[in-house]
């Protein structure tokens, strides 16, 4: 079984800084609580591809979610 990893960003001073990642459930969802330092406005999630053998898979990046913070 392949393992699939989304990794969280926040939008802060301008750019994108990487807030941590965690695994996807078979079902292709996910949750991480954050930590009052990771709090923000905006959000994405990027899911990269698999990578297997000499396939080289594209990568998925969610769309900008801003929180209702």
């Amino acid at each position: 079984r392949l393992r699939s990893y989304v990794y969280l960003e926040r939008f802060t001073g301008g750019s994108w800084r990487r807030i941590g990642g965690v695994s996807t459930r078979a079902n292709g969802t996910f949750r991480r609580l954050l930590k009052p330092s990771e709090l923000g406005f905006r959000y994405r999630a990027v899911l990269p591809g698999p990578n297997v053998g000499t396939t080289l898979a594209p990568d998925a990046v969610s769309a900008d979610v801003r929180s209702g913070r």
